[in-house]
């Protein structure tokens, strides 16, 4: 059960009383001081920084409860039953509709262009994969398969093509957005394809967004240790999503396929190079899919200047979802 924070006492007053009073009701040293990171928005939770004699840290992170679900039961019920690093979880608790979750502060070095780090990244993901398949909880999560990525698939869609009569869209700009929904209109019709190639592969504990924002590097070269953040993605289902840049490093995290196959036939003996690459083709698409509909929130803008981002992305999204489509005609047999 995840407490709850008292009322507030009439003498607690600040910017950050809310953090203060939730970091309070879990019985947690008072900080030197808290840094405001991002206040709550659309798409993002509230996060602020607890500092603690000059140096350690702790994240507070504040959503509403249902949007806060999946990541608290990953982080408090999942992850302390397997042998994997990730930031320590300080408690949770709910206030008005939010919960509240603090997490270790675990650095802010990012994976990068060094050697060592698509290895690092296939052995943290190979024992994310391997010993997170027999969770007695696993299915209480979200399934991540095809279905959800058809849905993100179709909503994205729908945000392409409401936005079609914004104004400050440039004819360019138009026939990215043309050319993206015409890949989504022929991906859908074929989208059984997609779903025969999901069969047969292992179902697992899967992170969703295993991206360079939410991995992080700590301790020395040349034996750094990997952390993984942010689950609000988690779910059950094959782990392709994770695996989108195991052939393709123009896409999330780079990860070494090899080292990936080698350390997981601990777990899964049978897995050989032909699915692992199966996997990564499935993940591409999966990615783009998501992408694509994150992108389409920030189409609305009616000026140049506000859509380049967004319109630079679907672009890029555009050429990652063809050459995904092309390799899946080619190694998979989709049409």
């Amino acid at each position: 059960m995840v407490p709850k924070v008292p009322a507030a006492p009439p003498s607690l007053d600040g910017p950050h009383s809310g953090v203060s009073l939730a970091w309070r009701s879990l019985g947690g040293p008072v900080p030197d001081s808290i840094e405001r990171i991002r206040d709550v928005g659309r798409t993002k939770p509230a996060l602020y920084r607890l500092i603690f004699n000059g140096q350690a840290s702790i994240y507070a992170k504040r959503s509403p409860t249902s949007e806060m679900a999946v990541e608290r039961a990953v982080y408090q019920e999942i992850l302390p039953g397997l042998s994997l690093t990730t930031p320590r979880c300080h408690g949770s608790c709910r206030e008005d509709g939010s919960t509240w979750l603090f997490l270790e502060d675990v650095g802010d070095r990012r994976v990068n262009e060094h050697p060592e780090h698509p290895r690092l990244a296939a052995r943290w993901l190979a024992e994310l994969h391997g010993s997170g398949a027999t969770h007695p909880l696993l299915q209480t999560l979200p399934e991540v398969g095809p279905a959800r990525y058809l849905d993100r698939l179709r909503t994205g869609r729908d945000g392409i093509r409401k936005n079609l009569g914004n104004r400050a869209l440039t004819e360019a700009d138009l026939a990215i957005l043309h050319g993206m929904l015409e890949q989504l209109d022929g991906l859908e019709s074929r989208w059984s394809e997609v779903e025969r190639s999901c069969e047969g592969l292992p179902v697992t504990l899967v992170h969703g967004d295993f991206r360079p924002k939410n991995v992080r590097i700590a301790g020395p070269d040349p034996d750094p240790i990997v952390y993984g953040l942010d689950w609000e993605m988690a779910g059950w289902g094959i782990p392709a999503a994770d695996l989108a840049s195991a052939f393709d490093r123009t896409m999330l995290v780079s990860i070494d396929p090899g080292v990936y196959l080698d350390a997981v036939r601990r777990w899964w003996g049978r897995l050989d190079d032909a699915d692992v690459h199966r996997l990564a083709i499935l993940g591409r698409v999966f990615q783009v899919m998501a992408s694509t509909d994150w992108a389409t929130d920030s189409l609305i803008f009616e000026s140049e200047r506000h859509l380049m981002r967004p319109v630079s992305q679907m672009h890029l999204y555009l050429r990652q979802l063809t050459a995904a489509l092309r390799e899946g005609r080619e190694f998979l047999g989709w049409s």
